[in-house]
């Protein structure tokens, strides 16, 4: 009785994971049907397959939109933003953690207050801000409000797995002579390889999905991300779906391409993350 118990519940959550994993594929799925289409046969039948399959609009869209001119300019801004995040991120979590100052609760306590606001609820003064510094159109001004806004994130996460290793560690360190900094490198930062993972994936990822942001601080069209190249199919008359779709799938490529490559350490990531974490 209790083996068939046993398979009745694997089974239903083999089925529960199904009706998930299809309703997160079935967007992803007519999206990529709806790139091979022409404008014409996306009117006659929006999300049904058709043959032959055309790729005029990856054609189009790569040398309008230029692809990889928007692909490389989000790539400099997400590693620079994530790495950017972490390396402060952590340095934070550290002396918040290993360091022995007053009101050390406040300041965690205090980090942890822009993960209540939305960007949006500051985009305004912020942006004025960023005339008067001359920061609008400039990818270093995009980055640093992106390392900003993911901090929060990075010193809760991080915080929280530092306080789980051995203070013995770090003193015995400091017994043979190694100052906060060596610490830090050498000890701390190495022992963090699944909190970077976690937070590679989370921040990375909102940060080359993001279309607000660029929206706002990219003003003159000088510069593109991928997810803002899509305005480059809008007409008076609305969205090229067909152009759209082909420019979402090359946005969606290289997330994947390295989701394939790394799965392995991502999943490996998040699993120690969320346990250690």
């Amino acid at each position: 009785m209790i083996t068939k118990n046993n398979r009745l519940q694997k089974f239903l959550k083999i089925l529960l994971l199904g009706v998930i994993a299809c309703f997160v594929m079935a967007p992803i799925l007519i999206v990529v049907i709806i790139s091979f289409k022409t404008e014409p046969e996306f009117m006659k039948s929006n999300f049904l397959p058709g043959f032959p399959l055309h790729l005029d609009n990856y054609i189009k869209v790569w040398k309008d939109a230029d692809i990889p001119g928007v692909t490389f300019t989000s790539l400099t801004i997400t590693v620079c933003a994530v790495l950017g995040q972490v390396f402060i991120g952590s340095l934070a979590a550290y002396a918040l953690t290993s360091m022995k100052f007053r009101h050390a609760k406040l300041f965690s306590a205090l980090f942890l207050i822009p993960l209540v606001f939305a960007i949006q609820t500051v985009i305004f003064p912020l942006f004025m801000i960023y005339k008067e510094l001359h920061l609008l159109n400039t990818r270093f001004g995009l980055i640093i409000i992106y390392i900003a806004t993911g901090l929060a994130t990075c010193i809760f996460i991080f915080t929280k797995f530092m306080q789980t290793v051995s203070k013995e560690i770090l003193e015995s360190a400091q017994i043979d002579g190694a100052g906060h900094f060596r610490s830090y490198f050498q000890i701390m930062l190495p022992l963090t390889k699944a909190q970077i993972s976690t937070i590679g994936i989370i921040n990375g990822l909102g940060v080359w999905n993001d279309f607000f942001l660029p929206l706002m601080m990219f003003t003159d069209g000088s510069i593109k991300t991928l997810p803002l190249s899509m305005y480059t199919f809008t007409t008076e008359y609305g969205l090229k779906w067909t152009l759209v779709s082909a420019d979402i799938v090359f946005m969606m490529l290289p997330m994947v391409i390295i989701y394939l490559l790394l799965q392995k350490y991502i999943i490996e990531g998040v699993a120690a993350g969320a346990v250690k974490g």
